[in-house]
């Protein structure tokens, strides 16, 4: 029976070396603020070349300082036995760069002893695009001139304030509408045939509009549209 459980212990740590050697997740074990355990996919994420590099790292140095103060206080509600809520974490990288990690931390016992198991999610690429996005807003709030942003359907997602002080619409009354509320009927059905035929067929629509404001009273102006991909 002793043989026959201590084949089934080892056949158990087998399956878990396994699957934690090939997580696509980083996992990564602390103890006294310190990693002990680490797979090839923290490695990565912490910019090391393997996992026995992170061994005996203090896990703070891995974290940008103004995240301190948050991992501080999650290492206690570990120590009290207390889960963590998912958190994003900016990596600092020995390279001078910066990860980013949605991760979560549980409390374990390893050799006899409170551990933090922690298993983080990459979502570096995500944090970049949602950065270039915000520049991009951010560039497009200071343009001149009035921009829409609609959805494949035509429902207004996003309008600059120079839209907001040009039509009278404030950015709360336009998202979820269709640009049609500016429509003045100066404009005959041809005419909008013609510019949906040339923005769906993937080419950019030049013209002039006719528009009328929230107030009822009518402006013109000379538009482009274009399909955003």
């Amino acid at each position: 029976e002793r043989i026959q459980t201590e084949e089934a212990m080892r056949e158990r740590e087998k399956r878990f070396r396994t699957l934690f050697e090939a997580a696509p997740v980083s996992i990564l074990a602390a103890q006294d603020g310190k990693y002990v355990l680490a797979n090839p996919a923290s490695a990565y994420l912490l910019g090391y070349n393997s996992s026995q590099e992170i061994i005996g790292l203090d896990a703070l140095s891995t974290i940008a300082p103004e995240h301190h103060e948050i991992i501080l206080k999650r290492m206690t509600n570990i120590s009290a036995n207390q889960e963590n809520d998912p958190i994003e974490i900016p990596i600092l990288r020995p390279d001078g760069g910066l990860s980013w990690s949605l991760s979560t931390s549980v409390p374990i016992e390893l050799q006899g002893k409170p551990t933090a198991l922690i298993i983080g999610q990459d979502i570096t690429q995500l944090k970049r695009t949602e950065g270039e996005r915000e520049r991009l807003l951010s560039a497009i709030e200071q343009v001149a001139e009035p921009i829409v942003i609609t959805d494949v359907d035509g429902v207004i997602q996003f309008v600059n304030p120079v839209f907001e002080k040009v039509t009278g619409y404030s950015a709360e009354e336009a998202k979820g509408q269709n640009p049609r509320i500016l429509k003045s009927g100066k404009q005959d059905s041809a005419f909008y045939q013609h510019l949906w035929q040339t923005i769906t067929s993937g080419e950019t629509w030049q013209g002039r509009f006719i528009n009328r404001k929230k107030d009822g009273s009518l402006y013109s102006e000379d538009s482009t549209i274009s399909l955003m991909v």
